[in-house]
């Protein structure tokens, strides 16, 4: 993933989820690798496997055999932004957004801006992801890259869920 601008984009998806990133990478000049599409959104660039498709209502990516008409797809892939709340610190917007504090991992610099690894394994799904924290005068924009499956198909899609958020 590339962060391809520098003005936030405060995109806000009430869902209960969580995500991972790896590394961003030169992905804003370079061509998705075969078998995955290259991706644009806000300010972000990053692939996904080819045979995922987008539901344009929600912003989720996920398999095309997954995606649903109503809610976010058992395998996903959902990327946004936690806006500032007044009275919230940075766990407090994790919590709102995870629905309890999440594992945070270690710290990363991606973008020009600091950020760490969460996980979270919560109502049966597993959670892989990576906030990364930019200061826009005295407001702290938390942006989330969320990949998530069940529990018990994780160990299959961890592999996948790590090259997107490479």
């Amino acid at each position: 993933m590339k962060r391809v601008s520098s003005l936030p984009v405060l995109i806000v998806f009430l869902t209960i989820a969580a995500f991972s990133v790896s590394s961003f990478s030169g992905m804003a000049d370079a061509e998705a690798e075969s078998g995955w599409q290259r991706i644009s959104r806000g300010n972000y660039t990053f692939q996904i496997p080819s045979s995922w498709k987008e539901d344009a209502d929600t912003g989720i990516w996920a398999p095309k055999d997954k995606i649903l008409n109503m809610g976010r797809p058992k395998i996903s892939f959902h990327v946004g932004t936690i806006p500032p709340i007044p009275g919230k610190n940075q766990e407090g917007l994790l919590a709102f957004y995870y629905g309890r504090v999440p594992e945070i991992g270690n710290n990363v610099k991606k973008c020009g801006m600091d950020g760490f690894f969460v996980k979270i394994d919560a109502r049966g799904y597993k959670h892989l992801g990576l906030i990364l924290v930019e200061e826009v005068g005295p407001l702290k924009l938390l942006h989330f890259f969320d990949c998530q499956s069940p529990d018990t198909e994780f160990s299959k899609q961890q592999e996948t869920f790590m090259q997107i958020l490479d």
